[in-house]
């Protein structure tokens, strides 16, 4: 490893050491109302008076919900919550199999307790003539930064994988080839529980099972304390852990009529202050798929066509450990593990059709192609708190791991007599390794001021071995192609540390943040010179809000983030695998950065929730995928430039209906224009009017069954080079519980009218044509969940491990100890 990063990690390290005992030197409770008030009660239960034991109280502050005392009631029912400084608060009672019960507006004074007397929980079941309602959440949520998708609620997104869930999201969009996009733009920052992933985003979404993600979040104007890569905002998906007390668990089960099939086993079990869980997941998945292309080259007006039949078949499993332990409720550690190994076997099929001028030829290529891969990821944290109000620092690491081997056989053939008259084999071996290290600090100065600091030190190596071979038909032999052989080694290090500081009062509230990042790459291929780029910047984030009352609220924000290039845009040499369409990276493309402003309302009126949004997203340098045409050999060459520059604007309307108490609709429209500037290109500046718009209705019906309705549409979108097709698609479902609700079934039927496909006209100076893939999206899909375990009466709620990158929304449960 260089010396330099040595020193930045020693430093580091130097650092901590110096702080630790400072930090430490603040007793428990430090920092809070030494002898304050008390808070008490009684819990009992509305229907038979009786007390209920081990109910949660927490005690938050009404100005920010955040939490400054937790206890539990004993085998009578009462509770005592001590030492909660002067001020206002909202009291929350919650149990399980309750509905929580919220008290606003307790006042506490110095040195006088308060009571509460009796207070009446109601059972999460209430009879509504014949349907029964149950106190679930709601499948979507909004909060002041973010969205928030609870995938269990969705009947749809049971059964596939994470990109079939994402095309339920709001503001979510996602194309047939799986491309995820968020208002139009598909530089999305994809995160797994809060953390980056070293894979294709793409290949990642496909490769994760639905029935292990617990939520998705979407954040369009992250705070600076997030990394700032991604032009349109965040995808955060949080995977499932296990919940409940005791030992708790579920299986699950989901097959698709056209062979794609999952299984996944989640277990936790919390004897006290240890909490453990794990789960596993197995998946095989079968995608076909069907295309076809039309060029034409205007340099000497020649035709290149192609149809496309393909298979692919991937066969994966993911195992996930973790460990939580409390030493005190002001002190915590915990360790995690994450395995993911699997087979890609990949079949297609291609005929080729090139016509220039009087001669024609025809001919076929076949490609075999298997793929093996393993990837970890180790995790540790420790969290320290100085009190009960939030003032706390927490430290972690990780550790990432990925080995992929593929081998390819393709096979070059002439249609009219079947004779081959190609043959090559390639391998083509990657391994990455990432080291992250990550500190947070956070102090609640007071009852409105807060602040919050961290630093984060990530360094990433990557290295991909290609050899190639072509069959000597003469010598019956594969001798090696030096044309296709290379070594391409590249190292990411990224510094950063962040501050943010926010003031959250009656009406108004402001956060306002500054990141630095300094980030280095170095790459080169084997026996060639080494390219070395240092991109240091400065993020700025603004978040402003005004609450006029309770149902009325305006925010104001504003962020700078930057979208860096990654190996397969920068790597230089070939890839051949359509050797009609190479593709070559560009190792001088520099990083885009964006700046996007952000304004949002949020209006109540009775049963209705209404949340207008405008925004402006203007970026300098953005990537382009840039088309060439090498007249010599008659192939397309497809590499990445830096445009100079784009810009959208637009407004998204976001609304919320619940016509009556088992029906629920929730809409979205999003319009933007989008305008492209690629005169450096000697592109043309482009503008086109984007608009999406998703509807999804879910209805409760008696007997536990529940009916689900979604639709959506996506006009076309604008590249420097082409324009897309619009798509659509219609999606229905079904759900039944049985046994209590420890047993679901699910009926889903995707994509019905089968207009999930992906099309692109393209056009530039040396080429026109068009393209078309078509997708086996239409299936019907059959789910089977069954949940067990001690969710209920004689134990106290678990901790969930909170990830540093995701902002805690509900009360800390690690404090009951």
């Amino acid at each position: 490893m260089d010396r330099r990063i040595l020193k930045k990690i020693a430093g580091f390290a130097v650092i901590m050491c110096m702080l630790w005992p400072a930090l430490m030197a603040q007793r428990p409770g430090a920092g809070s109302y030494g002898g304050g008030s008390s808070i008490m009660g009684k819990i009992i239960d509305a229907a038979g008076n009786e007390p209920i034991e081990y109910a949660t109280v927490a005690i938050l502050r009404q100005k920010d919900s955040s939490v400054v005392g937790v206890g539990s009631s004993t085998s009578d029912g009462n509770f005592v919550v001590q030492n909660i400084p002067p001020g206002r608060y909202v009291v929350k009672v919650s149990f399980v199999g309750y509905k929580n019960h919220y008290i606003d507006s307790v006042r506490v004074v110095p040195g006088q307790s308060v009571q509460l007397g009796a207070i009446a929980l109601h059972s999460t079941a209430e009879e509504i003539g014949e349907v029964v309602v149950k106190g679930e959440r709601p499948m979507i949520e909004t909060k002041i930064d973010r969205k928030v998708f609870y995938v269990d609620k969705n009947v749809l997104a049971q059964s596939g994988n994470a990109t079939d869930v994402l095309q339920q999201v709001p503001s979510v969009q996602v194309d047939a080839e799986g491309n995820v996009s968020l208002r139009g733009s598909e530089n999305v920052n994809i995160l797994i529980n809060g953390k980056p992933s070293m894979i294709d985003k793409t290949v990642l979404l496909q490769q994760l099972p639905a029935n292990s993600i617990e939520k998705i979040e979407v954040i369009t104007n992250p705070s600076a304390k997030y990394d700032p890569e991604g032009t349109g905002g965040i995808i955060n998906i949080v995977l499932k852990e296990g919940a409940g007390t005791g030992a708790n668990g579920s299986v699950a089960v989901n097959a698709t009529t056209n062979q794609q099939y999952n299984a996944s086993a989640n277990l936790s079990f919390n004897p006290g202050k240890l909490t453990l869980n794990g789960s596993f997941n197995l998946r095989d998945d079968k995608r076909n798929s069907d295309g076809w292309t039309k060029r034409t080259y205007l340099f000497d007006n020649s035709i290149h066509n192609t149809e496309s039949s393909e298979i692919r078949h991937m066969q994966s499993q993911m195992a996930r450990l973790g460990a939580d332990y409390n030493f005190s409720r002001l002190f915590s550690v915990g360790v995690g593990a994450n395995f993911n190994w699997g087979k890609r076997f990949n079949d297609e099929s291609v005929n080729y059709t090139d016509v220039v001028k009087a001669y024609q030829n025809l001919w076929i290529r076949t490609s075999d192609e298997k793929e093996n891969m393993i990837r970890t990821e180790y995790t540790a944290y420790m969290l320290k708190k100085f009190n009960t109000n939030g003032h706390e620092w927490r430290i972690d690491y990780s550790y990432n791991t990925e080995n992929e081997d593929e081998n390819n056989l393709y096979i070059n053939r002439y249609f009219l007599n079947d004779s081959i008259f190609g043959n090559e084999k390639e391998t083509n071996s990657s391994k990455n390794n990432r080291h992250t290290l990550q500190s947070d600090y956070t102090w609640p100065i007071n009852e409105k001021l807060k602040l919050e600091a961290g630093v984060k030190i990530m360094l990433l190596q990557t290295e991909n071995i290609l050899n190639g071979w072509q069959y000597d038909f003469t010598n019956k032999i594969y001798q090696t192609d030096t044309t296709r052989t290379s070594a391409f080694y590249y190292d990411e290090n990224s510094y950063a540390g962040y501050t943010t500081f926010s003031y959250l009062g009656e009406k108004v509230g402001i956060m306002l943040g500054l990141r630095y990042e300094y980030f280095v790459n170095n790459f080169h291929l084997s026996n060639q010179p080494s390219y070395s780029n240092t991109f240091p910047a400065f993020f700025p984030t603004i978040h402003t809000s005004y609450k006029f009352n309770e149902n009325n609220e305006l925010t104001l924000n504003y962020t700078r983030r930057v979208n860096r290039p990654r190996s397969m845009m920068i790597n230089p040499f070939p890839d051949y695998t359509d050797p009609k369409n190479l593709r070559i990276g560009n190792p001088r493309l520099h990083p885009e950065y964006i700046n996007s402003y952000e304004m949002g309302y949020n209006y109540k009126v009775g049963k209705w929730n209404f949340q207008p949004t405008l925004f402006y997203r203007y970026t300098d340098n953005m990537f382009s995928r840039l088309v060439t045409v090498d007249t010599i050999r008659q192939v397309t060459v497809i590499s990445f430039e830096n445009s100079r520059k784009s810009s959208s604007w637009g407004s998204e309307l976001s609304i919320t209906y619940q016509p009556l108490r088992f029906w629920f609709i929730n809409a979205g429209l999003s319009v933007y224009q989008m305008e492209l500037n690629s005169s450096n290109l000697n592109n043309a500046v482009k503008q086109n009017l984007g608009y999406n718009g998703k509807i999804m209705s879910n209805t409760m019906l008696p007997g536990g069954f529940a009916i689900q309705l979604s639709a959506f549409y996506r006009s076309p979108f604008i590249t420097p080079q082409g324009e897309s097709d619009p798509f659509y698609a219609i999606n229905m479902g079904v759900r039944k519980d049985f046994l209590k609700g420890k047993l679901t079934g699910t009926l889903a039927f995707n994509d019905v009218f089968r207009t999930m496909h992906f099309g692109m006209k393209m056009s530039s100076d040396q080429q026109i044509g068009q393209m078309y893939r078509q997708f086996d999206s239409q299936a019907i899909a059959v789910g089977l969940t069954y949940k067990f375990g001690q969710n209920n009466n004689n134990r106290k709620q678990p901790q969930k491990n909170k990830n540093n990158n995701e902002p805690s929304d509900e009360m800390n449960p690690e404090m009951m100890y």
